[in-house]
Order: structure tokens, then C-alpha cells, then sequence
């Protein structure tokens, strides 16, 4: 039998998210394997706050949790970005603030050693 998370992680990845708080069922697996392994910043619509606990135990302290209600959300993405952190930005509606386009494209290089967003527009 194909199974897709056994294919891209190892068994113990799965454990470990489970004990991070990951729901034991196949689809949450699946979709624990497209948010660690996939080209694309995932977007979880999570009304329970199941995969906004886990990625919270996932990352840890070195995680930045914004809002984008918080007044200097873009100076913090960068900073975060530049300090290679990981950011959980939740509460999004369903519209984006166009200055993050460039983060969400994944328009970030290094570049001299240095972290760069390319593009990234203050509004």
C-alpha cells in the first residue's frame, strides 16, 4: 500500500508532530507533511486552532506570532526573516495587505551573506 506521508517523512517526523499536537488522523498527517515539505507558504483555515497550536510546539521560542492588526507588522516580518525565524501570521482575513506579496512569492534571497526581501514596499 502507497502511503504519501510515509513516502516524504519518516515515521518518527509523524510521531513527533503527533506529540506536538498534531491530530492523529490521515488527513492531518497529510497536511502536516505539505506544511514541513512544501514549496508554498501554507495557509490553514483552522477554526479549532489545531494547526496554530502545533506549529506553535512545532517552532518554539524562535517563533514570531503576528497579527495583522499589529501596527508594525511589516518591520517584524523583516526582522524575523532577516533573523531566519519562523512566522505564524494568524487572524487574516481574506484579503491581503499587497505588501506582503513579495513574502508570500517567496521573493527572499541571500544575497553577500546577507538576507534580502526583494521588493518589499511600506505602505
Amino acid at each position: 500500500d502507497y502511503s504519501f506521508p510515509l513516502f516524504m517523512v519518516r515515521d518518527a517526523d509523524v510521531l513527533e508532530w503527533n506529540f506536538q499536537g498534531l491530530p492523529r488522523d490521515q488527513f492531518s498527517t497529510e497536511n502536516g507533511v505539505l506544511v514541513t515539505k512544501g514549496r508554498r507558504w501554507p495557509l490553514m483555515i483552522d477554526p479549532q486552532m489545531q494547526a496554530n497550536n502545533w506549529i506553535k510546539k512545532m517552532e518554539g521560542d524562535k517563533l514570531v506570532v503576528l497579527d495583522p492588526m499589529i501596527e508594525n507588522y511589516m518591520t517584524v516580518i523583516e526582522k524575523a526573516i532577516y533573523n531566519g525565524q519562523a512566522v505564524l501570521f494568524q487572524n487574516v482575513d481574506e484579503e491581503v495587505d499587497p505588501s506582503l506579496d513579495p513574502v508570500l512569492n517567496k521573493s527572499i534571497k541571500t544575497i553577500a551573506g546577507k538576507t534580502v526581501i526583494l521588493s518589499l514596499i511600506h505602505i
